[in-house]
């Protein structure tokens, strides 16, 4: 598929679901639901709805940075994964992964008030989206069109020369849609994981970095990488 940039809900992207459409009861607590795409538009094999989530953590830092204990091959410091069980979306690790669940560990109000906060700020999006149309960057109470940003970028090559993927350990192959050599994930079973997109998180969350997507349609297994700066 060659990149494009989403600003509008349409027939292979759908802004915005709903916590509860998408999520069982521990995902809503610490995953932000940005959007579905329709991995038809990738492989016409499959008429999966890829589902396309934030971490609302960290703060500060990288996930799981005390807690590294609680992660996997697939949820660490930069990496999450999540897959589809019995209709919904479920994290491949261990909620106690955020700090969220460790209040003896850290200043508990102050990460209360930064999840109210993050989700407060979501939702104010989502909002801003659903009243006109588009979202725009950091000014969400005064809508200009001039100044929209995209909800998601699908498609094109998977991004590299970038911080996450210098120590990924991740081989290059040939990708003959595009002509090029292309970053590629397999998981342990050597399945290769489709690159979907890339989300800007502080279009979303009041800071961020960015955060490239991919899906494995077989074990319909989500991966995000954040490329922290």
């Amino acid at each position: 598929m060659k990149q494009q940039e989403i600003y509008q809900s349409n027939s292979i992207y759908k802004a915005f679901p709903d916590w509860d459409q998408v999520f069982n009861k521990n995902e809503r607590g610490v995953l932000l639901p940005i959007g579905l795409v329709s991995f038809s538009a990738f492989d016409n094999n499959y008429d999966d709805q890829v589902l396309i989530a934030l971490p609302i953590e960290p703060e500060e830092g990288l996930i799981g940075d005390n807690t590294g204990e609680y992660g996997n091959e697939t949820c660490s410091d930069i990496w999450l994964s999540y897959s589809y069980v019995d209709g919904k979306w479920q994290l491949d690790c261990d909620i106690r992964l955020f700090m969220k669940e460790h209040p003896d560990w850290c200043d508990d109000e102050n990460m209360l008030n930064y999840y109210q906060e993050t989700i407060s700020y979501f939702k104010k999006v989502k909002n801003f989206y659903q009243k006109n149309g588009f979202i725009q960057y950091c000014d969400i109470e005064n809508p200009n069109i001039e100044y929209k940003e995209d909800l998601i970028t699908l498609g094109g090559l998977t991004p590299s020369g970038q911080n996450w993927d210098a120590y990924a350990g991740y081989p290059y192959t040939f990708n003959e849609t595009f002509g090029e050599d292309e970053l590629t994930l397999f998981n342990s079973q050597g399945d290769k994981y489709q690159y979907i997109g890339t989300v800007s998180e502080y279009y979303y969350k009041d800071g961020g970095d960015t955060a490239h997507f991919f899906y494995e349609p077989k074990s319909k297994n989500v991966r995000l990488v954040v490329d922290y700066s």
